[in-house]
């Protein structure tokens, strides 16, 4: 899952750089950051969310495990 963000978090920052010049936006790198950084804070956000998530269902079943309700297959 992480590795799908990131290959988000890669298009973004190759993409907007790219349309900027191809499109002749004439952005500057100061006004290119102020779009990119929030999209790409926003995608690790999510991403450190899930990780959250992930690592508390594996506790979950260790413990689980450990206290006997749940085997191993």
């Amino acid at each position: 899952m992480i590795y799908e963000k990131a290959f988000w978090v890669a298009l973004i920052g190759v993409l907007v750089p790219l349309l900027n010049h191809f499109l002749g936006l004439g952005l500057e790198v100061g006004e290119i950051a102020y779009i990119v950084l929030p999209i790409i804070a926003l995608i690790l956000g999510v991403s450190w969310k899930e990780a959250e998530i992930e690592k508390a269902e594996i506790m979950l079943d260790i413990a689980m495990v450990e206290a006997g309700l749940y085997e191993i297959e």
